[in-house]
């Protein structure tokens, strides 16, 4: 029902759905499948972008009073206290979460993923709000309303998230 519903709402834009993986790395598989030169999958795209989120993190151990809001949000990311094992991984930040295959993934994530990408990405719930919505240098773009694909480039990163589970938009083949 949940991918019916998606691939409905995708249609409307002349979508079609990509069913992403159920192992944890949703947001990474649908993100990779549409951006294939980038990344040769989901796992090597969340490794990119953890790499890139450390060096980023690094940019500013004690962050920095003049972040913009998703900055700030990004940081606090990063920083969060957890405390769990998964697997042979204790995961104790948002950072290890990031970096961790099938760890939990939110959507502030693509902060770092659009500058990994080089590529706008877009996240949209199930009725077609968006919920954040980030430039190729992870700028946040403003967005009031429901998503309209007129107002971004073709070459983009759209997600679809419903709970916790992300889906994207179905690439052509070559």
């Amino acid at each position: 029902m949940q991918e019916t519903d998606v691939d409905a709402l995708l249609r409307q834009h002349g979508e079609t759905i990509y069913r992403s993986s159920r192992d944890g790395n949703c947001l990474y598989d649908s993100a990779a499948h549409q951006c294939p030169e980038i990344a040769r999958d989901a796992t090597d795209l969340r490794q990119q972008v953890a790499r890139f989120a450390r060096e980023w993190q690094q940019l500013y151990p004690d962050g920095n009073s003049h972040f913009s809001p998703i900055e700030a949000r990004a940081y606090a990311r990063l920083k969060g206290d957890v405390g769990y094992d998964a697997g042979n991984t204790t995961i104790t930040n948002g950072l290890d979460e990031i970096a961790a295959p099938g760890c939990f993934s939110d959507h502030i994530d693509t902060f770092f993923l659009a500058q990994v990408a080089k590529m706008p990405v877009i996240v949209i719930d199930i009725n077609n709000n968006v919920t954040l919505a980030v430039d190729k240098h992870g700028r946040s773009i403003d967005w009031l309303d429901a998503y309209d694909s007129s107002l971004v480039p073709r070459r983009k990163i759209l997600l679809v998230i419903d709970g916790p589970h992300f889906m994207g938009r179905q690439m052509a083949q070559n």
